[in-house]
């Protein structure tokens, strides 16, 4: 039987940015370990309105899925709204498609709508789902990118390199939430945060627009990879922490060893 962890995060104060209901697992194995844990989101996810003009757009693309080789779901939350409404017109799947996922978290997500998807196993990026084979020698072939509204281009750019038809099904809009001023910083002083956990770009710049770069540049921050450690770095943070990937164990590593670092310095 094992031990009980012990408190490695004792005196830590660490917020955590994730949307609502994407956080709890986060917060408490952080707290098992001893931190002072908030959840604040940052990032707040709605489904398409009916006039939105990517929604009409979408369901064209999901009422022909079977014209695709590949279909690529790049986030949990993709999964959550892209597969359900694939059902709606596809109560059983088409044969023939090669599915994929950004990470294992993804396939997993994948795994409750009985999608069994290829996926990488160790980053958590388009850099890193780019490199399966699958993926390849894909010239003419139709690939569909799931995601929400906007986001970053390159996994597309790179596919169409390739030789690839690339079309992308956006499924939810992401949208900076709206909070009182001052209400994250005033958080960030009186609950003693010194950790920011991100876990995205976007994540990072919302983030700034609800706090402010002062308080990016007093806080250590934790992010998912290399990408996001440029970009908040370019933004004023002054002590990052780069984790494997977005997972909560990654996270939880991640912050585990930068304690162990620090105490015995």
């Amino acid at each position: 039987m094992n031990a009980p962890a012990p408190h490695t995060l004792a005196g830590q104060g660490i917020l955590i940015t994730r949307p609502e209901q994407q956080g709890s697992a986060l917060v408490k194995k952080l707290s098992q370990l001893g931190a002072h844990v908030v959840h604040y989101p940052v990032l707040e996810l709605q489904p398409l309105t009916l006039d939105d003009p990517a929604r009409a757009v979408t369901k064209q693309l999901l009422l022909n899925l079977d014209n695709y080789h590949h279909v690529i779901f790049i986030s949990t939350n993709a999964v959550h709204y892209g597969a359900e409404w694939m059902q709606e017109f596809w109560p059983q799947w088409p044969l023939g498609i090669q599915w994929h996922a950004i990470g294992v978290a993804t396939a997993n997500a994948m795994l409750r709508y009985d999608l069994d998807a290829s996926a990488p196993t160790v980053a958590m990026n388009s850099e890193a789902l780019l490199q399966l084979m699958d993926l390849q020698h894909i010239e003419q072939q139709k690939v569909l990118i799931v995601r929400g509204v906007g986001g970053r281009e390159y996994l597309a750019e790179q596919l169409q390199a390739r030789g690839a038809l690339v079309d992308y099904a956006e499924c939810y809009q992401r949208h900076l939430p709206s909070r009182p001023k001052g209400e994250l910083a005033a958080i960030i002083e009186t609950q003693n945060i010194n950790t920011l956990c991100v876990n995205s770009g976007e994540s990072l710049a919302n983030f700034i627009a609800l706090a402010g770069a002062e308080s990016l540049a007093q806080l250590t921050v934790l992010v998912p990879g290399q990408r996001v450690a440029g970009l908040a770095q370019q933004a004023g943070a002054k002590n990052i922490i780069v984790a494997d990937n977005a997972s909560d164990d990654a996270c939880v590593a991640a912050l585990q060893q930068f304690a162990k670092n620090s105490t015995a310095n």
